[in-house]
């Protein structure tokens, strides 16, 4: 498909994952897009709708990120060179230092290493993407959007923890919050959509997919927020257990003897809504499932409202409550 001008290429690199977008720059028109899963696994596979929107599917063994990214290049590429004007990233944790979309330089890369500690799954891997970016498209601008860029509006007293004050100023430990793209996204669509000024707004914003969270928004700035320090914080969500009480990990500790604290947290089936859950309970209803089942599928409603309520600073009126939700896939709570 031709547009008459070089597209705006858009990459989410994920820890086992790659997203991308080809957008118009003059319409914002979705051009091409696509998924690859599961990469560096032999269930590696690759989905996408070309520019010509032909539909393709293939696996993907063993592939890491950068020839998950050479092989949608090379299909995009079929008639002809794929070219770009420019290239965004998504990228997970900006800690304090990004409030907004930066030009990807040599400092702002550092400094996304530099915070992998936070976020050890995505910020290597959103540093991978753009080098890749950089040595397929040499001499074209990229620019990183932060997920915790929207949150930085947070005040004192929603991003400190009851915590020794020492923390903060040793290792910047505080709430960070996460999805700000789609949280700022989704309020400015619901003020559009009430047809009322933005800045004069307030609403409680939910983020329900496999990683899920609640912001409110006061006068188009993040005030409060159920992420924290890392995504772990907060709703119930696939593959993460949400709040849990401190010391569930000690007790775990003593009780299994592990040595490392590390063994015992959060991975994908170990936590959240996806380790009580197994492929049996699609298109079932609570009713008719176990009861590990029910429970699980129960929870994700009861939390989220309990969580919005939480995150809700006191005073004022806040009546709209919009929601970002990407439905379960299946109803193994994936």
């Amino acid at each position: 498909m031709s547009t008459g001008h070089s597209p705006i290429l858009v990459i989410n690199n994920g820890s086992s994952s790659l997203k991308f977008s080809v957008l118009d720059p003059e319409t914002e028109t979705v051009l091409s897009s696509g998924l690859a899963e599961r990469i560096g696994t032999e269930q590696g596979h690759l989905k996408l709708s070309d520019l010509e929107q032909v539909k393709h599917e293939e696996k993907l063994p063993l592939a890491d990120h950068r020839s998950a990214l050479l092989r949608v290049m090379e299909i995009l590429s079929k008639k002809g060179r794929f070219d770009c004007k420019a290239i965004g990233h998504r990228v997970v944790h900006g800690g304090e230092y990004f409030r907004e979309p930066e030009l990807v330089t040599d400092a702002v890369i550092e400094k996304i290493e530099e915070l992998a500690g936070l976020a050890p799954l995505h910020n290597p891997a959103h540093v991978l993407g753009i080098r890749v970016a950089a040595e397929l498209f040499p001499g074209k601008p990229q620019v990183a959007v932060f997920d915790t860029a929207f949150h930085q509006t947070l005040p004192p007293y929603a991003f400190h923890y009851a915590t020794p004050y020492e923390y903060y100023e040793k290792y910047r430990i505080r709430r960070y919050g996460f999805h700000g793209t789609s949280h700022h996204y989704v309020t400015l669509e619901a003020a559009r959509r009430l047809g009322k000024a933005y800045d004069r707004l307030q609403f409680v914003s939910a983020h329900l997919g496999n990683g899920c969270s609640a912001t409110a928004v006061k006068n188009g700035k993040s005030v409060d927020t159920t992420m924290g320090l890392t995504p772990l914080e907060g709703l119930v969500m696939g593959t993460r257990s949400g709040d849990v009480d401190p010391s569930l990990l000690l007790f775990l500790q003593q009780r299994e003897g592990r040595r490392a604290l590390g063994r015992h947290l959060p991975r994908p089936a170990r936590a959240g809504n996806r380790s009580r859950c197994r492929p049996s309970a699609r298109s079932q209803t609570p009713e008719s499932v176990s009861p590990s089942i029910a429970a699980s599928l129960r929870a994700v409603p009861g939390h989220t409202d309990r969580s919005c309520n939480r995150c809700r600073p006191p005073g004022g009126d806040w009546p709209a409550l919009g929601r970002a939700v990407r439905a379960l896939e299946s109803r193994d709570c994936s």
